[in-house]
């Protein structure tokens, strides 16, 4: 009986002497290897510390938030390591990676992959761009403007306007392509451009009105501008 307790004993001292069989760090420090290998340059080293993360604690409260930035530093590796059989191999995984998240976010990671690779493989990149459906080129466009990227977003609008010529909800592109160039890039001509797009291409549609409006407006002063207002609004004011 001594015997058997002090196997038991030996047994559980070397657990906590070792910890977890498979050498595993809190996420925490898996966090902090993250950091510090980003800071010396080391990406893939990073890639695998969010893997860690990924893998070990699935239940973490900010588990949506490590995903996305391994997909985002798995997007920066293929990038990085372009023209090289790693790019590859970062492209598949991050595929993988946006298809596990949802298909809106997958086409998404399909738009950035194909912008990293159109410099390198051309033809590939174009591919990628053609699998990505209309509403896939809308969701990158707010991704770009969430991060305030505005040429980013306009160039997903093009992207998009290129490929869906005939697509009977262009005017949408257009004019948030025309307000982008206004009211953030302060570019009137190409703005101007865009707006008059909207009304020569689609005189029918319900972004008529607001098209005319910041034609007559755009680049004046708060003071200067003619506001529209519906007419239960004008009756509401005049009384």
């Amino acid at each position: 009986m001594r015997k058997l307790s002090y196997f038991l004993l030996a047994g559980l001292s070397l657990a906590l002497l070792f910890g977890c069989a498979d050498g595993r760090l809190s996420e925490e420090e898996y966090l902090t290897q993250a950091r510090q290998h980003l800071a010396q340059g080391s990406i893939e080293d990073a890639i695998n510390a969010y893997k860690s993360i990924v893998a070990y604690y699935p239940e973490s409260e900010k588990i949506e938030e490590h995903r996305s930035r391994l997909l985002d530093l798995t997007i920066q590796a293929a990038e990085k390591f372009a023209g090289t059989p790693k790019e590859e191999t970062y492209i598949a995984e991050a595929m993988r990676l946006g298809k596990d998240s949802g298909d809106t976010l997958v086409y998404w990671v399909k738009y950035r992959v194909a912008k990293k690779t159109l410099q390198s493989d051309p033809s590939k990149a174009e591919e990628l761009f053609e699998e990505i459906p209309v509403k896939g080129y809308y969701f990158a466009a707010q991704m770009a403007l969430g991060g305030g990227d505005y040429r980013g977003a306009n160039d997903a609008y093009e992207r998009l306007l290129k490929l869906y010529p005939d697509d009977e909800e262009n005017y949408k592109a257009l004019f948030l392509m025309g307000f982008n160039y206004s009211e953030y890039l302060n570019d009137y001509d190409k703005a101007r451009m865009y707006f008059e797009r909207v009304l020569d291409e689609y005189p029918d549609c319900d972004l008529t009105t607001s098209a005319k409006w910041m034609l007559d407006n755009m680049g004046k002063s708060p003071d200067e501008i003619e506001f529209i207002f519906d007419d239960e609004l004008q009756v509401e004011l005049a009384e």
